[in-house]
């Protein structure tokens, strides 16, 4: 025997093969038959649930569990309300961690690698000791050998984008000291 479902717009139960398939169901089928797909029938569902998700206010964060202002959600369309499962804090969060941990991946680390870095750096950039990323980062950017692609050391932003702009060329980078070295001799 065939086995059966129970369609959500009309109510009657059909035969599997009456429904389209939908890998995300439970079953691997639609919840609505192909009938009342065909005719336009689930609309009115669509419809009932979004103008019921209109009087919601505040919405409990699946992240940290804190009720809060739909405000504080990233919209989504496939949301019950329109609004994201996770409050835009704690999605940001997420995505900059696993952004994070991608990131290091490149330069063949973990965070243990990179914190044990920081650490024999005494919490600084390697090059001016500051204990500001600076810029938009909240981390110290992980200066590399762009032929061998080894990690060298962290560096702030300010530093990192000199060696980057620099080609990362000594010579370059000698030759720009020995020009700042000449006019700073003039000014005194």
């Amino acid at each position: 025997m065939a086995a059966t479902k129970q369609c959500k717009t009309c109510g009657v139960e059909k035969a599997l093969e009456e429904y389209c398939k939908r890998q995300a169901g439970h079953d691997g089928h639609s919840i609505y038959c192909k009938q009342c797909v065909n005719t336009g029938r689930t609309k009115g569902f669509y419809a009932k649930r979004r103008e019921a998700a209109k009087s919601v206010t505040h919405k409990v964060c699946k992240e940290c569990g804190v009720n809060k202002v739909l405000t504080e959600y990233h919209k989504s369309p496939s949301g019950l309300c329109g609004r994201r499962e996770r409050c835009a804090a704690c999605t940001k969060k997420l995505y900059s961690a696993v952004c994070r941990r991608t990131r290091l991946k490149c330069y063949n680390l973990t965070l243990a690698d990179y914190d044990r870095m920081l650490a024999q750096q005494g919490g600084r950039c390697a090059i001016c000791g500051s204990t500001d990323p600076g810029g938009k980062l909240v981390h110290f950017a992980v200066d590399h050998d762009h032929v061998t692609g080894i990690a060298r050391a962290l560096l702030c932003n300010k530093c990192n984008m000199a060696l980057g702009l620099m080609g990362d060329n000594p010579e370059q980078l000698e030759s720009a000291a020995r020009y700042l070295r000449v006019f700073q001799g003039e000014a005194t």
